[in-house]
């Protein structure tokens, strides 16, 4: 068992961690602050590219292809969804609750040169992979 010592400094080091997250993405430019009274949350997410594409890779578990929906205006790909509490547990007296339901959003900034009419979208295994060809 651990010590409350040792439960502060975890608790300031996940903190910690998700401040700086925070702020270098704020810095980036990566993702928009959200300052509205939405509550949502923010999937994992990998961009990358090849000659050929570009790739956004978001990590949603329990999440099926009716669950959301994919847009591109002005080179953003915007997705939205939910992700839906299956469990019927009471919900009092948690230790712990990490796992994000209800509405999620990504905001990827894409490149120049895209075909945004041939864009893939598959949703397997726990992730929504979107291709974006590039214009050849």
């Amino acid at each position: 068992m651990s010590s409350p010592k040792e439960d502060l400094f975890s608790n300031f080091s996940v903190l910690s961690y998700e401040m700086n997250k925070f702020f270098n993405q704020l810095l980036k430019g990566k993702t928009p602050p959200r300052m509205s009274c939405r509550q949502t949350w923010c999937p994992p997410c990998d961009v990358y590219e090849t000659p050929r594409n570009i790739t956004v890779c978001l990590e949603v578990p329990g999440i099926r292809r009716k669950d959301f929906t994919v847009e591109v205006n002005n080179n953003v790909l915007l997705i939205r969804g939910r992700r839906r509490e299956t469990r019927s547990v009471v919900k009092t007296n948690y230790h712990q609750m990490e796992i994000h339901y209800g509405v999620f959003e990504r905001i990827v900034p894409l490149p120049a040169g895209i075909n945004t009419a041939k864009i893939k979208v598959k949703c397997a295994n726990g992730f929504i992979e979107i291709t974006v060809p590039r214009k050849k």
